[in-house]
This record gives C-alpha cells, structure tokens and sequence, in this order.
C-alpha cells in the first residue's frame, strides 16, 4: 500500500512538473468597425465581424511567433529609380488550444481588441506537424 501510495506521488509530481514548465504565451489581434455611411451593415453586425476578425488576427500573429514568416519580395529599378516593389509574407501552420483571454472596445470606439493566449508545448507541437517550407 505504502509502495502503491509513493508511486502515485511520483507519477503526479511529474505530471505536475511537465505542466509547469511550459510557459503561456500570449497575442493580440486588432479589427477596424467597418461601419460607414452607404454600407447596409448594423453597429452590431460590424461588431460581430469585427471580434472574429480580431480573433483570426491575434491567432495569426501568435502563430507567426513560432512558426515564423516566409517573406519574398521584387524590387525593379529603372535608372535608378524604384519603378515596382512587390513584398508578400507568408505563414502558415496548425494551432490549437488557443483560448480567448479579453475583449474589448478600443479607446476611440473604432476597432476591437482581442487577447489570446496558448501553451508554448502546444504551439511548438502543432507547428513541427505541419511545417511545410
């Protein structure tokens, strides 16, 4: 019994040490209330559009932390001047367990702000699954 009780005080003192060591990182993602005159689009319908925007921002820029960005750019020059200058960035990857921690209304009532947070060993985790570069 004694032996029994002691292994399963070890068992939880590791489990309790692996949840401990992964740290919680935390986003934010930003949406602009698309709410102007000529647009068929209630207050609320903009505010709706706008906290999944955010949302989708915040888990965007959460990914881009650890996955990274592929960034390509072209630049043409034509007598020493910039004729065209093309930058496209890319990220792509899986995250999950991703967990909504504010919402609010910015200052000036013009955008919503939205903070997400994850474990790290859950991110790392999804992104080695998927890296496709």
């Amino acid at each position: 019994m004694k032996r029994n009780l002691a292994l399963l005080g070890l068992l939880l003192a590791a489990a309790l040490a692996g949840c401990a060591s992964s740290r919680t990182v935390t986003a934010t993602g930003t949406a602009a209330l698309d709410v102007y005159k000529g647009r068929d689009i209630s207050r609320a319908q903009a505010i709706l559009l706008a906290k999944r925007a955010a949302l989708v921002d915040a888990q965007r820029n959460l990914l881009e932390e650890y996955a990274g960005t592929f960034l390509q750019s072209e630049s043409e020059v034509k007598d020493f001047v910039a004729q065209n200058d093309r930058i496209i960035s890319r990220s792509g990857g899986l995250i999950k367990g991703v967990h909504r921690v504010s919402e609010r209304l910015s200052p000036d009532n013009t955008a919503i702000i939205v903070t997400v947070r994850a474990l790290e060993s859950d991110i790392e985790a999804a992104v080695k699954k998927r890296r496709r570069w």
